[in-house]
């Protein structure tokens, strides 16, 4: 070979030396080679002095001990020294080296070179092992999250195979994880539901979105039976490939009884509120009427269809009568019997009585108001009625004086004893005690016997 070509052959190996990505370091081993400081530098290339952080001055003729504090209890030492006396390459694993400056993951390949010299190719993995350890702890997280959901969670490969579950899927088929990874519904459950499984995961892919349906659910470990509401959705990587089906059912149970519940206490106070013999309305805050019961439009003589364009302003004979229930029922949250006139759809004028409470929304401000009217007219003109017949009689009762009770009257002179005992003549007791007023005369008998000789009455 010649000069020139050795020349570029050096030149070639140099340039691979400097620009590989990894490290590369040269060690002339001294002593027997047991400790870090019988391996002198004789060469870096430039990814180990990036690596370093340090010039190529700055590190030949150091000991790896130099730059390695610690080296000695890494254990790479004994892997050198063995390819410095047998030539035999070998391989350091992944291991973390720590000291006061460095705390970072190595990887080494150990091999001896001609001139007994050892070299060692080495790649800094610290930011690889710390991103596997974020995307372990990520698992591991996200694991824990699953396994805490209380709702049903799956993962079936496009055939229908299932990739995973969570515990509380497990329960639904009776079996660990471990067992249901690998098999289909149909080694579970019946055909029947199966193919109703199967043919939701379909139109999921088929829709490549979302699919939500409702089914009644057994579990197999202790026999509930719950509705359950299930959301199956295809699952991709980040290119688009589908990896399979996801499906998440949760337990809505006594959600579904809720409603029905309220579905029945709505449909008893439908009945109530459209059959009461009371007038029933609900207003905005504003006063737009927004529903009231047939009671109320019989009150007003209005139709149904009036309510669309009927605000309390309408019905108010006094505007400021409704200033003054909006002030009570803010301030207390309800008003009862709130006296006020109102008018009918033909202006005829009615003595009512209101009780109505606030409707609230979410955040606790006032939306409407719910009342019931009832119309006091004629119990009002009855009212007044009897306050003039108790008039009149307290009238009559003050013209009159009457006597009552047992009178002690003289069985011969006819006197009577007052209740100081003095006896008093008949007329003058009765004229004190009551509004009679006496004329004397004298009767046919008397007349007879005193006045025998006058004609007082003819015969």
């Amino acid at each position: 070979m010649t000069k020139e070509s050795l020349i570029k052959s050096d030149s070639l190996y140099r340039g691979l030396y400097d620009y590989m990505t990894s490290g590369c370091a040269v060690y002339e081993v001294i002593n027997d080679g047991l400790n870090g400081s019988d391996y002198i530098i004789r060469n870096f290339n430039r990814k180990s002095l990036e690596i370093e952080g340090k010039t190529l001055e700055e590190v030949l003729g150091k000991s790896l001990l130099d730059l390695r504090p610690n080296i000695d209890e890494y254990g790479l030492i004994p892997v050198m020294r063995n390819v410095w006396k047998t030539g035999a390459p070998a391989y350091f694993p992944v291991k973390i080296y720590t000291d006061e400056k460095f705390s970072r993951y190595y990887e080494n390949h150990i091999f001896r070179i001609p001139t007994g010299e050892v070299v060692t190719i080495y790649n800094d993995l610290t930011d690889q092992k710390k991103t596997e350890r974020r995307l372990i702890e990520s698992r591991a997280l996200l694991r824990a999250l699953v396994d805490t959901i209380p709702d049903l969670i799956w993962l079936k490969d496009p055939d229908g195979v299932y990739l995973g579950c969570n515990p509380t899927f497990e329960r639904f088929f009776g079996a660990k994880e471990k067992t249901i990874a690998g098999n289909t519904d149909y080694d579970f459950v019946d055909r029947d539901l199966a193919d109703f499984f199967r043919a939701h995961d379909r139109k999921a892919m088929e829709a490549d979105g979302p699919s939500i349906n409702e089914e009644w659910l057994t579990f197999a470990d202790d026999g509930y039976h719950g509705l359950f509401e299930t959301i199956k959705t295809p699952m991709k990587t980040p290119d688009g490939r589908l990896v399979g089906v996801l499906g998440i059912a949760r337990d809505i149970t006594r959600r579904n009884q809720a409603e029905e519940a309220l579905r029945n206490s709505e449909e008893k106070f439908r009945i109530l509120f459209e059959s009461s013999k009371e007038a029933f309305y609900f207003s905005s805050v504003q006063g737009k009427f927004i529903e009231a019961n047939q009671s109320f439009f019989n009150l007003f003589g209005m139709e149904k269809e009036d309510l669309n364009n009927l605000w309390a302003k309408d019905i108010y004979l006094n505007l400021n009568d409704r200033s003054k229930f909006i002030d009570i029922i803010e301030k207390h949250g309800f008003v009862k019997d709130f006296k006020v006139k109102l008018m009918d759809r033909n202006g005829n004028v009615m003595d009512c009585q209101i009780s109505a409470t606030v409707r609230r929304s979410v955040d606790g401000s006032i939306d409407g108001y719910q009342g019931i009217i009832r119309d006091t007219t004629e119990m009002k003109q009855k009212d007044l009625e009897k306050e003039r017949l108790i008039a009149d009689l307290q009238k009559a009762l003050a013209e009159v004086k009457k006597l009552s009770g047992l009178l002690p009257i003289c069985m011969h002179c006819k006197k009577i004893r007052d209740d100081q005992g003095y006896w008093k003549q008949m007329e003058e007791y009765l004229a004190k005690h009551s509004e009679a007023q006496f004329s004397h005369s004298i009767c046919r008998e008397c007349a007879e016997k005193y006045y025998p000789d006058m004609d007082v009455y003819d015969k």
